[in-house]
């Protein structure tokens, strides 16, 4: 695996899939890190919730991992499947490869966004 980064909070929104043992309720990440997501969705789970994911990538590649629950926040009521309610997870191990070397590719593009490169 690539050498081991501290990295900040990236705002991307990526498709996912997520639920317990299947990955079958839809989302979209609000923001990515190396320890975890910000997930917006109908439905959320528990805090500590142990869940499957599935995130897909902008490259086609689909990574899967397990996460835990940390936080939760609920649509208000009545509005459900108008707005979404949001979760925060973290890995439960270390992220998959694919997602790591994205989390690369996404500070390598907002340094050279600050530093006017291009």
């Amino acid at each position: 695996m690539a050498e081991k980064r501290i990295f900040g909070r990236f705002k991307r929104r990526l498709p996912l899939r997520f639920g317990k043992g299947h990955p079958d309720v839809r989302g979209n990440t609000g923001n990515i890190s190396a320890t975890g997501l910000l997930v917006h969705a109908n439905r959320v789970f528990d805090k500590g919730s142990i869940l499957a994911i599935e995130i897909s990538l902008p490259s086609g590649i689909v990574c899967t991992s397990e996460v835990e629950v940390s936080w939760v926040r609920e649509a208000p009521p009545g509005t459900q499947g108008i707005v979404l309610g949001a979760m925060g997870v973290r890995f439960t191990g270390a992220p998959p490869e694919a997602y790591y070397a994205f989390l690369v590719e996404c500070d390598r593009l907002e340094n050279r966004s600050k530093t006017g490169a291009g």
